[in-house]
């Protein structure tokens, strides 16, 4: 029986690995676990070197994705524990020494115009004698205006070839013909064709009383942000066309050798004549210049590579193993905060798996309202904000569909602002989409130059009626944003540093004033720096 004994001992040691080897099997398992969720991972979530949460195609195969963290206290001898969709984690590995996760990115970054400074205001064109004056009504039959042209700009203020130009202010002389209440004229900036006309491309209208100017002559100035870059050799007209009422606008007309560009009407105020040598309006024209040139604002648009898995236990006498997975999904390298398709929308929803709802609703008028049918929200004066702040010194992208459906006053309306640096200034912007009643929409992006003052950045024109690809990029340690109409650049703009803005580091996307329909709504931050492995 002892030598019985004995051999069957023998026989079990042989068969049975030891403590060690055991470990090591439970290490190996563990990694390609790992391994294996990393692989089918389509989103990460959370990431750290001790620790991982993912969105995996189908971790428990239950048909749907799920969030699966894997986790380590750093704590010598505590285990690796796993846990799916928030359940109670379970140890994959015992008496853990060292694990470690380095994630490695390979960049994709694309280039972003971003303005070179420009210079500040400066005098262009003027005419300003006043002496020796014709006068011309401007009526139901007559228009007048004036042709400008870079080419006889001040040698101090003339753009070079390589250079653009952007008109900010206009003044000009002119007169009132009656005191009567009710009259209107309208002011219009327009690029002009070759042969010096305006044509149908407007650049900036507005509509104006004349009775705010003296009966006998006076200047009347008028300030614009916004207005489009124009290349060095592009003129522009200033026209004045009457509208409605009695009292006249009356505009002086100086003839002289030393001018020009002088603009009338035939027979109809629609039927514009060349520009006239030797004549001219009395006025000033005040613009900025800046290089063509652009410096290129690199977009981070980094995806998940590989990544590299080290662990070890203390049954193994530290040594570690070492492993690698290949993410086939290449889950990008952003935080999504909202991911909301209107399909099944409710406020509940949680795209970022935090815990919390990506939204809260308010009300931002009377007569509000909310419905959402076949995949669309349609609000009246209703906003959706983000509810909690997004950290300093990332970037925020706003993508949103959308259109107005009313053609009357409000728009949809985009807000977003962001901190440069904690306890830092920010930046913020407004962009807002308005149908016109021509049944064309037009986009215009503004900056918050302090708290719920908004300047106009610039504007886009002529979109069609359907819904809008909206997406914003903003930029706060770069001071700039940058906006895409249905995967297009259209500009990049340079935006001030403000104390307190009106919406503080968030994003608010808003019905307002009138019914409009969303069918998607994106924001993801992406860290401006990256302490990770990025691959050539």
């Amino acid at each position: 029986m002892v030598s019985l004994g004995s051999a069957l001992n023998i026989a079990t040691r042989s068969l049975r690995p030891d403590a060690a080897a055991a470990v090591s099997l439970d290490s190996g398992r563990s990694l390609r676990m790992i391994q294996e969720d990393l692989r089918f991972a389509t989103r990460i979530l959370e990431r750290g070197p001790r620790s991982i949460r993912m969105l995996t195609t189908d971790a428990d195969r239950s048909g749907k994705g799920d969030i699966v963290l894997y986790s380590w206290t750093g704590t010598v001898g505590a285990d690796l524990l796993r846990s799916v969709n928030g359940s109670t984690a379970i140890p994959v590995c015992e008496d853990v020494t060292d694990f470690n996760i380095a994630l490695s990115t390979r960049g994709e970054t694309q280039k972003i115009p971003e303005p070179a400074a420009s210079t500040s205001e400066s005098l262009f064109r003027q005419q300003t004698s006043t002496s020796s004056l014709d006068w011309d009504y401007v009526d139901s039959s007559n228009a007048y205006g004036q042709l400008i042209s870079p080419a006889l700009f001040l040698s101090t203020a003339k753009p070079g070839a390589s250079d653009e130009w952007q008109i900010t202010r206009v003044e000009f002389y002119a007169a009132r013909e009656y005191s009567w209440s009710g009259s209107t004229y309208r002011f219009q900036l327009k690029k002009a064709s070759d042969d010096g006309l305006p044509t149908n491309e407007t650049i900036y209208t507005e509509t104006r009383d004349p009775n705010i100017i003296s009966s006998s002559g006076s200047w009347t100035s008028i300030s614009m942000t916004g207005l489009p870059w124009l290349d060095a050799s592009q003129n522009i007209t200033m026209t004045f066309n009457y509208m409605s009422g009695f009292n006249r606008l009356v505009l002086p007309v100086r003839e002289d050798s030393s001018v020009t560009g002088y603009l009338g009407t035939d027979e109809s105020s629609s039927q514009w004549l060349r520009p006239a040598g030797q004549r001219s309006l009395v006025y000033r024209v005040y613009g900025r210049i800046r290089p063509k040139a652009h410096n290129d604002q690199e977009e981070p648009v980094r995806r998940f590579q590989t990544a590299e898995l080290r662990l070890a236990a203390s049954a193994l006498g530290g040594t570690p193993m070492h492993a690698a997975a290949e993410f086939l999904n290449k889950p990008l390298d952003a935080t999504v905060l909202a991911e909301t398709d209107f399909s099944n929308f409710s406020m509940t929803d949680d795209s970022n798996f935090d815990g919390s709802s990506d939204w809260t609703l308010s009300a931002t008028g009377s007569g509000n309202s909310s419905t959402v049918s076949g995949g669309l929200w349609t609000a009246n004066n209703q906003a959706m904000q983000l509810p909690s702040a997004i950290p300093a010194g990332v970037q925020t992208e706003i993508d949103v569909s959308s259109r107005d459906t009313t053609s009357s006053t409000g728009s949809v309306m985009i807000r977003a602002a962001g901190l440069k640096s904690v306890g830092g200034n920010s930046v913020s912007v407004l962009a807002t989409l308005t149908l016109q009643s021509n049944g064309t929409q037009t986009l215009i992006l503004y900056e918050e130059t302090s708290t719920n003052t908004f300047v106009k950045c610039d504007q886009f024109t002529m979109l069609n009626s359907s819904r809008q690809n909206i997406r914003l990029v903003l930029n706060p340690v770069r001071e700039s944003v940058a906006v895409w109409v249905n995967g297009i650049l259209l500009s990049t703009c340079r935006l001030s540093l403000i104390a307190t803005p009106a919406l503080p580091s968030t994003v608010q996307v808003q019905a307002s004033g009138n019914s409009c329909e969303f069918d998607f709504c994106e924001v993801l931050t992406r860290s401006l720096t990256t302490s990770e492995t990025v691959l050539p």
